[in-house]
C-alpha cells in the first residue's frame, strides 16, 4: 500500500505522464465505502478516506528507513556505481544497436514523443538524467524531483524505452476480482519491428545495420524465432521467469555466421546431470557471410585504424617530411 500512495503522489504531481488512469486510490476508497463486492479484500486500515494517497506515521517511518539504507549501504553503492558509469540506454557494436528491450513508437509506426523528444534522442536525454542521477546519488547530492520522478516512470510508464505496455496492473492483479481489468495490453513495438519502413526508419536513425533487443519471452517450442525473417531485428531474452518458458538464449557473432542459441531449462539440465549427459541445445542460424568479416570492418577494427592514422600524422609532423610512410592515408576524422 505504501508503493501505491507514493505512486499516485508522483502521478498527481506530473500530469504530462499522463498516467491518470493509475490513480486507484480514491476509487478503492470509495468502492470501500459503498460495499462494493468486485474486492478480494476490504481490511485496508491504513486507507484515510478523506485523502487516501497520505501516509500514516508508520508508513512514513518506513519510506525514511528505506531511504536511508538505499543512500548509505556501500555495498548497493558499488553495485549501483558500476550500473550508473557503464549502464546505457542502449550501445552500438558492430552496426548493431543493443537496447534493452524497445525505442518507443506509435500505432503507424513513428517514433514515440516523449518530453519532447523522440528516437535516439529521448534514449540519449534518459541517459543524460540517469549518468546525473548517478552522480548525485555516488556524491551525496541532493536529487532533483523531476528526475526522482522520471525513474519512476521509466519503469512502468508507457512511453518508457524499458517497459513497453500500456499499464502494469498490479493494482488490479492484487486486489480486484475482475480477471479482464488485469490485462496488460502490449503496445507497438512488435508489430512495428514486422514492416520494413520502421525497420529503415530505425536503423536509419542509429545508423546501424541490425538492432538486439529483449524483455520479451520467446516461445520457441512453439515455433517462435529470435530472429526476424531478415535477421534485421533479434530478440534475445534472458529467460528467467518460469511462467514464461524458461528458456533463456545467447547471441554467437563470428566472421562467418550470426547465429542464435535457445539455452536448456534449468529442469532440463538437472536431468542431463543426472543422466550424465549433456543438455540440449538449440541452434537458430540467422545469417551467413559469403567473404568472413574482417577486423577492419568492426567497430574496434575502425577504432585502431583512426589510431594508426593519428599516430602516423604525429609521427610524420614530428619528423618534418611531407612524404607519406608505406599504405598511409592522412587522418580525416
Amino acid at each position: 500500500m505504501i508503493q501505491f500512495k507514493l505512486e499516485e503522489k508522483t502521478i498527481a504531481q506530473y500530469p504530462h505522464y499522463e498516467m491518470q488512469s493509475r490513480l486507484w486510490l480514491e476509487k478503492l476508497s470509495n468502492m470501500l465505502q459503498d460495499g462494493d463486492t468486485g474486492l478480494n479484500d476490504t481490511w485496508f486500515p491504513t486507507i484515510n478516506p478523506q485523502d487516501p494517497a497520505a501516509l500514516t506515521k508508520e508508513e512514513q517511518e518506513i519510506v525514511d528507513n528505506l531511504v536511508h539504507q538505499f543512500t548509505t549501504n556501500r555495498k548497493l553503492m558499488r553495485l549501483l556505481r558500476f550500473l550508473f558509469e557503464h549502464g546505457k540506454t542502449y550501445h552500438i557494436h558492430n552496426n548493431f544497436l543493443n537496447i534493452h528491450a524497445l525505442v518507443p513508437s506509435t500505432a503507424d509506426g513513428e517514433f514515440e514523443e516523449f518530453l519532447g523528444r523522440s528516437g535516439k534522442q529521448l534514449l540519449a536525454f534518459i541517459q543524460d538524467t540517469i549518468y546525473q542521477v548517478g552522480q548525485n546519488y555516488l556524491t551525496g547530492k541532493e536529487q532533483k524531483k523531476e528526475d526522482q520522478a522520471l525513474f519512476f516512470y521509466l519503469w512502468c510508464g508507457p512511453k518508457s524505452p524499458f517497459f513497453g505496455k500500456h499499464a502494469m496492473k498490479t493494482f488490479e492483479r492484487y486486489f480486484l476480482l475482475d480477471k479482464k481489468s488485469h490485462e496488460e495490453r502490449t503496445l507497438y513495438w512488435h508489430k512495428n519491428l514486422r514492416t520494413e519502413h520502421f525497420k529503415k526508419k530505425l536503423l536509419d536513425a542509429f545508423g546501424v545495420k541490425r538492432v538486439v533487443f529483449g524483455h520479451t519471452p520467446v516461445n520457441y517450442k512453439k515455433g517462435a524465432r529470435m530472429a526476424s525473417r531478415d535477421g534485421v531485428a533479434i530478440n534475445v531474452d534472458g529467460g528467467f521467469a518460469a511462467a514464461y518458458y524458461n528458456r533463456g538464449h545467447s547471441l554467437v557473432h563470428t566472421p562467418f555466421q550470426i547465429y542464435g542459441i535457445i539455452l536448456p531449462t534449468p529442469d532440463e539440465i538437472a536431468e542431463a546431470e543426472r543422466r550424465l549427459e549433456s543438455a540440449p541445445l538449440d541452434v537458430e542460424l540467422i545469417d551467413e557471410f559469403p567473404q568472413p568479416i574482417k577486423i577492419k570492418d568492426t567497430s574496434v577494427g575502425r577504432e585502431l585504424y583512426k589510431e594508426r592514422s593519428r599516430i602516423r600524422d604525429e609521427l610524420i609532423a614530428a619528423s618534418g617530411k611531407t612524404a607519406a610512410l608505406p599504405g598511409y592515408q592522412p587522418n580525416r576524422d
